[in-house]
């Protein structure tokens, strides 16, 4: 079983990185969470399609709720899984993609039917 904490205040980055380092020819990418319309916050121009990738993005900028804990998964999990159980458990929603050179990622994620540890061998 493996397990990744998912803390409010906890970077972006950090997760993703931890992600990548369990599997690391998938890149984990978190999208905003959708702003209300009378939000003013820092992220309220954003809507839920564009991705989190400053590095002083916390997970609270991409929670629906604020929600922690620990998000337990295993390595056979489809794609689809693993995002269900981050958008359920702490509302985040998240898109997988894979390694398609050195250095370079896939434009299109990763079928929601792979298992996770299969999705490093796809390419397009």
């Amino acid at each position: 079983m493996l397990k990744i904490e998912i803390l409010p205040e906890r970077k972006v980055s950090s997760l993703t990185n931890e992600f990548n380092e369990l599997f690391p020819h998938l890149l984990l990418k978190l999208y905003y969470k959708t702003a209300a319309k009378s939000d003013h916050s820092k992220h309220a121009h954003l809507q839920r399609e564009q991705f989190a990738e400053k590095p002083r993005d916390i997970l609270l900028d991409c929670q629906e709720k604020k929600a922690e804990g620990i998000l337990e998964f295993h390595a056979e999990m489809s794609v689809q899984k693993f995002k269900v159980l981050l958008e359920n458990d702490f509302g985040i929603h998240a898109e997988i993609y894979h390694e398609s050179g050195k250095h370079q990622w896939s434009t299109l994620p990763v079928p929601s039917e792979n298992p996770l540890f299969e999705s490093n061998f796809e390419t397009h």
